[in-house]
């Protein structure tokens, strides 16, 4: 292992900065070679010397001074925590008793960091989830405020919820800009730095051409860097460069592999071209790694839906898996039901509503009024009524980030009568996207998208009835091959659409939309 590497690694997690920091890598290699960092204890006055003494070995300027492998680091350590004497100290260490007491929140904190990281990864921008990591890093920043990190990722955290439409307030931007801007005062690495600099201008200017110049920057400055050259995928595909975006997703999973945030992605930009077959190994390679995971579960399954339009297959599919917490693998399996015509079992499998404010809960009750009003329960219109009064609030403000809440609010509109309304703010949902370019949710919304069950214009049209019929074969005709804005499985299935199946121009356009999207050349 890299003893100097692991040594920088000590120092950050006792200090909260980083022995180096200089603004570009050429500058940085040379304080490696050149100069000795800060001792640790002029950051941290409580430091305990004999973990000084040993992180300063391992950083030392000649290999042969320092530890000659990571398993002498860790005997140092053992010697350390039990208080007996460490060799960095030479004669000083001698009977130097350690107590955890000074280190301990820091640790903690960077516990929790990492706790908040791992979670951030693996659930991706679920609105309660990213609530739940946002509350981890306040946690981990009040035990240990230098903590340079988690003020980094508590900048991605608060540009998410900006971007996504969940805050899309100029209160939530600026608590972004304040936590990047604590991060560079406490020392960040430039590199880092550099990074959510470029997620600033992407989630919080919202300018895509900016945000790919500065992640550019980041890949020259990081070549090997899966973080740099994912976040570049992520602009590319943004801004409609799919293939560019794919190669960038592939290059960023070989660095690393076990990263379920870059797979994700990438699956998800195969299945915005309709390649489900090589977005379904993804998932199931995904599956191997982490096989208790129900979001993974229900993408595989419904994937293959996508795949093969066996409804029947992805039900019992969902029926031998257990429930989860977050209800996620229920409400499939209550939609597919409701999809099959079966109300009972799909009532059954509806789980209790989970999220208790916003747009989490405004998606729970969007979600349980369609599945009710397909079952012929009365109980929907109630629940519609009330996400109707939880979303007008959240979509006052003109801003991107309100367009999906914006089509949810149609969708119910247009279930409960109020067809005026409901084109009028679908309508408007797209158009928010589209000024800025956003290739992924501008048509996204537009369409109609399975895999992630986001509400889209095509089921609007198709809600608001007869009247609308000739507008929905014309978008239809221009969606057809258009990236991210249609499964082709959900018109054949969803009963929403059932009477526009009876239109000899329905079978005609799906036919169309049964191979993958041919990207143009970039």
């Amino acid at each position: 292992m890299d003893i100097y590497g692991l040594g920088a690694l000590l120092y950050h997690l006792l200090t909260g900065c980083v022995p180096h920091t200089a603004t570009t890598l050429d500058a940085i290699l040379r304080q490696i070679v050149e100069e000795a960092p800060l001792a640790p204890r002029a950051l941290v006055g409580d430091l305990p010397a004999p973990i000084e003494a040993i992180v300063m070995r391992c950083l030392a300027k000649r290999p042969a001074e320092r530890y000659a492998s990571a398993r002498e680091v860790a005997a140092e350590l053992e010697r350390f925590l039990s208080g007996r004497p460490v060799q960095a100290m030479g004669d000083a260490g001698g009977g130097t008793a350690f107590f955890l007491e000074a280190a301990s929140p820091r640790l903690r904190a960077y516990d929790l960091f990492l706790q908040a990281q791992r979670q951030h990864d693996e659930r991706g921008l679920v609105s309660d989830s990213l609530a739940e990591v946002e509350a981890r890093l306040n946690d981990a920043l009040r035990l240990d405020p230098r903590l340079a990190r988690a003020h980094l990722l508590l900048c991605e955290i608060h540009l998410a919820h900006y971007f996504i439409g969940y805050d899309p307030s100029a209160a939530r931007l600026r608590r972004a800009e304040g936590a990047l801007a604590a991060a560079e005062a406490l020392g960040a690495e430039a590199t880092e730095l550099m990074r959510m600099r470029g997620f600033f201008l992407y989630w919080g200017r919202r300018d895509n051409a900016a945000a790919a110049r500065a992640f550019e920057h980041a890949v020259r400055a990081m070549p090997n860097s899966a973080d740099a050259i994912y976040n570049l995928a992520l602009v590319h595909r943004r801004s409609g460069r799919w293939r560019r975006a794919l190669t960038g997703f592939a290059r960023s999973q070989e660095l690393d592999p076990r990263n379920p945030r870059i797979a994700r992605e990438t699956a998800y930009t195969l299945l915005m071209i309709r390649e489900y077959g090589a977005a379904l190994k993804i998932f199931r390679l995904q599956q191997v790694l982490s096989p208790a995971d129900p979001a993974l579960l229900a993408l595989s399954l419904v994937t293959q839906l996508c795949l093969d339009g066996n409804l029947d297959g992805a039900i019992a599919g969902l029926a031998m898996l257990p429930a989860d917490p977050d209800g996620i693998l229920g409400k499939w399996r209550a939609l597919f039901e409701a999809w099959r015509g079966r109300p009972v079992d799909a009532l059954a499998a509806l789980p209790p509503l989970l999220a208790r404010a916003g747009v989490g809960l405004a998606e729970e009750l969007w979600l349980q009024a369609r599945v009710r009003w397909m079952a012929g329960d009365p109980a929907w219109r109630p629940l519609a009524e009330r996400a109707c009064a939880v979303l007008r609030p959240e979509v006052e403000v003109e801003h991107a980030g309100a367009a999906v809440p914006l089509m949810m609010l149609a969708t119910l509109e247009a279930m409960l009568g109020d067809t005026a309304a409901a084109l009028r703010h679908a309508d408007h949902a797209v158009e928010l996207r589209r000024p800025g370019g956003d290739a992924v949710l501008g048509s996204a919304l537009a369409g109609a998208c399975l895999i992630r069950r986001e509400p889209g214009r095509l089921q609007v049209l198709a809600l608001v009835g007869p009247e609308a019929d000739e507008r929905f074969f014309a978008e239809l005709a221009t969606l057809i091959n258009t990236p991210s804005a249609l499964d082709p499985v959900m018109l054949w299935l969803d009963p929403v659409f059932a009477r526009l199946r009876a239109d000899p121009r329905f079978e005609a356009l799906l036919e169309q939309a049964q191979t993958p999207i041919r990207t143009a050349a970039e």
